[in-house]
């Protein structure tokens, strides 16, 4: 991926799923050599212990960038930001923080849908007010000033 990469703004990042499989040593060597491979960023999957995120931090922070996953319910215990940043970690995800309390929304538009009960509910944003807050007019004015093809 290194060698192909063409744009010096395309970032690599590195993913290794093998501690649950061959250990935390395994997937910090395997880490390593992504880094040695030229990877900008390294992502360690599934931390089991405040233990073995502290170690992954300590072992490869100083090598490249460090990913950490936040998912409730995942097999990594929840740390806060900070705590995680003061440890090592410049990247972290959160990948079912927004996405649980948008299928709850949704969940309850579609009860909506079955119940064709569509009264003014001052609980839903307008259109108006989604476009406002995701500031849509400018995403509009940066996909028309990128040029075609």
């Amino acid at each position: 991926a290194v060698m192909a990469r063409h744009n010096s703004n395309f970032v690599i990042v590195a993913r290794t799923d093998a501690l649950g499989i061959n250990g935390l040593d395994d997937a910090i060597r395997r880490a390593e050599s992504y880094a040695d491979a030229g990877a900008d960023v390294l992502y360690v999957e599934a931390p089991r212990t405040t233990e073995e995120i502290e170690t992954i931090a300590g072992r490869l922070g100083h090598r490249a960038p460090l990913l950490i996953n936040m998912g409730e319910g995942g097999k990594t215990p929840i740390i806060a930001a900070n705590t995680l940043a003061e440890i090592g970690y410049s990247i972290i995800a959160y990948p079912s923080t927004l996405f649980i309390p948008m299928i709850e929304g949704m969940k309850k538009g579609l009860e909506k849908i079955h119940s064709q009960q569509f009264q003014d509910d001052k609980k839903i944003l307008s259109v108006i007010d989604m476009a406002e807050m995701l500031n849509l007019d400018r995403w509009i004015k940066i996909d028309q000033d990128i040029p075609a093809g």
